[in-house]
């Protein structure tokens, strides 16, 4: 059975839904491919590439960065959350504000960052360590020579669940007449004589004029780029543990913001960067607290689809990783329950860019990727597949941003076998 359609986009993340969302808004006659998330992490063993990378449901969002053009691209879809929730009737922002709590030691960078919300009218409170007691009394200062302050967002900030936001602009895309196609998508195929595309995907043959390939971390194993074609990428692991919140905190942490810990100390897993959720009501009906690493050394390459699968499937972090996010929970928060925790494995993949890759693959103008989420692609990934919509149906960069920062980084067969992308900690504020 074969269907023709103006666009393909493969890959029904939160990238791929924005995009297609976008494209549909457009007019385009849009099909979205990718199959349903598995039901469990253990479930992905028997699930083809396109699975999601993520199995925990939150994300901090904020306006407030430690890079500019991250907080241009994040700002741009933070503002649209709720009117996303009321087209879609789902509901996936927690506004409970933002709290990053940061090092004395780089104060200029600290004022630059405030300089630049103000110019930008973001509100951003500023807190001394006395401040912070008195506000956020559960927390306790991470002992770092000459100490911590705070920049405090209370509005347009907290978290979302990436997974009721991708099922939001799910629904929106088939609201305005997107086809979704639960299938994994084999590699495309292009037949010049009549200028198509067509991809096998399921029982079905989807034929389109233009392909949008937004597959995430696995996108270089997943066999649909162009054949002897490899970005530069390096997917790494993000360890995460839950924390069970005793009754007795309950209520003393119940004005908890989502929290960013930035400790400049390059001094490996003795580093105190983080980042924080609030209290979540779990499955089993207890209250828990995540904590994840500000991209440290406990994170560690993975080079293959294997080492991928076998790390998100098996939701096992390393002796080491837990040593390091418990070290930090026993500083900052150590009212939380650590003999109850839940360990969690994400993956984050890094581009050499440190920017998504967006636009055509060699010159092919007909075959597009938007891939690289760098830590950002849950809060942003609404103004990505809005440029990246743009891009791909007229040829034209919509966006202040300069377009030079997201162009495609391939890598030759050699380069590829050699090591990952080199990166330093910390690897950024995310």
């Amino acid at each position: 059975m074969q269907q023709t359609f103006d666009v393909a986009v493969i890959g029904a993340g939160m990238l791929g839904s924005a995009s297609a969302k976008y494209l549909a808004f457009a007019g385009a006659k849009v099909a979205l491919i990718g199959p349903a998330e598995p039901a469990s992490p253990s479930a992905a063993k028997n699930v083809q590439s396109e699975f999601a990378a993520y199995y925990d449901d939150s994300r901090i969002v904020r306006r407030m960065g430690w890079d500019d053009i991250w907080g241009t691209l994040d700002t741009a879809s933070l503002l649209r959350y709720r009117q996303i929730e009321e087209q879609s009737a789902v509901e996936f922002f927690v506004e409970c504000g933002s709290l990053v709590l940061i090092a004395k030691s780089i104060t200029t960078r600290t004022a630059k960052m405030i300089g630049e919300c103000s110019a930008k009218g973001i509100p951003v409170e500023r807190l001394s360590e006395t401040d912070l007691k008195r506000k956020f009394p559960f927390f306790s200062s991470p002992p770092v020579p000459g100490g911590f302050e705070g920049l405090y967002e209370e509005t347009a900030a907290g978290w979302i669940n990436p997974r009721r936001l991708v099922a939001a602009q799910l629904a929106i895309f088939e609201k305005t007449g997107g086809t979704l196609i639960r299938a994994a998508a084999e590699q495309p195929r292009y037949y010049s004589s009549a200028r198509e595309w067509r991809i096998p995907c399921g029982e079905k043959e989807i034929v389109a004029k233009k392909v949008l390939l937004a597959t995430g971390a696995l996108s270089n194993h997943s066999g649909l780029l162009p054949e002897g074609v490899f970005l530069s990428m390096t997917a790494f692991t993000e360890p995460n543990l839950s924390f069970r919140v005793p009754d007795s905190e309950l209520h003393s942490m119940q004005n908890c913001p989502a929290t960013i810990i930035v400790d400049p100390e390059d001094n490996g897993n003795l580093n105190f960067s983080a980042y924080i959720l609030p209290p979540q009501l779990m499955s089993d009906g207890t209250w828990a607290v995540r904590i994840g690493p500000g991209m440290q050394p406990a994170v560690a390459p993975l080079q293959s689809e294997e080492e991928i699968r076998d790390w998100y499937v098996g939701q096992r972090i390393t002796p080491s990783q837990r040593s390091l996010l418990l070290r930090i929970q026993e500083a900052v928060l150590p009212s939380l329950d650590a003999t109850m925790v839940k360990e969690s494995c994400c993956i984050i993949e890094k581009t050499s860019s440190k920017f998504p890759y967006m636009g055509n693959v060699g010159d092919a103008d007909h075959f597009h990727v938007l891939i690289g989420g760098n830590g950002h692609g849950a809060r942003g990934s609404d103004e990505l597949g809005r440029i990246a919509s743009t891009l791909l149906l007229e040829n034209v960069w919509d966006s202040p941003l300069p377009r030079e920062l997201f162009q495609t980084n391939l890598l030759s067969e050699a380069e590829r076998r050699a090591a990952p992308i080199s990166l330093r900690p910390p690897f950024g504020f995310c």
